[in-house]
């Protein structure tokens, strides 16, 4: 929880802080600032000597009509359309990447005693700022595509499929989510 407070904090001000720049590289190094504060944090205080935290975060560049990535953990972001969804992240995990591998079937996947072993955090490790560390991507907008941030409290519980029939359905955007 405080991993989490500091990581959002820290990349909601650095980036306002940056008005102007809406790139990969503002996102990415706001990514790395927050999680350089998390292993401060943890280093500081014997009480949250455990804590780390994962993140997905978007920044639009409306210039360019992309959106920019950064990504560490097992949090989400997908883009569905026309009855399709796609995983644009990767989840760095051992399952994440059987699943991707196609040696586990998704359910298996959201099933196994093994689903929240994670291999990459905020706040495990001090980072530098040319780091590959971070999952970093770029996409296009593009019409007519929901994108979709999440964390696994809704990919171990509900299937791809099951996402992109609601996304694809009728309603409010606040109904899909409910």
């Amino acid at each position: 929880e405080v991993a989490a407070h500091i990581t959002c904090d820290t990349v909601v001000r650095y980036l306002s802080d940056q008005p102007c720049k809406n790139d990969l590289d503002t996102l990415k190094k706001a990514f790395v600032l927050a999680n350089n504060r998390v292993y401060d944090a943890r280093q500081n205080d014997s009480a949250l000597k455990r804590m780390c935290c994962v993140a997905t975060a978007v920044l639009m560049d409306p210039a360019e009509g992309v959106f920019h990535m950064a990504h560490i953990g097992d949090t989400r972001l997908y883009a569905c359309a026309q009855g399709r969804i796609i995983k644009l992240s990767h989840d760095h995990s051992p399952i994440g990447r059987e699943e991707e591998q196609g040696t586990l079937t998704e359910v298996e996947a959201m099933n196994s005693t093994y689903r929240n072993v994670i291999e990459r955090a905020i706040g495990e490790k001090l980072l530098a700022d040319d780091t590959d560390y971070i999952e970093t991507a770029s996409f296009p907008a593009g019409n007519g595509v929901t994108w979709l941030l999440c964390s696994d409290g809704l990919s171990d519980m509900v299937t791809t499929a099951e996402i992109c029939d609601i996304l694809d359905g009728e309603g409010t955007l606040e109904a899909m989510a409910t």
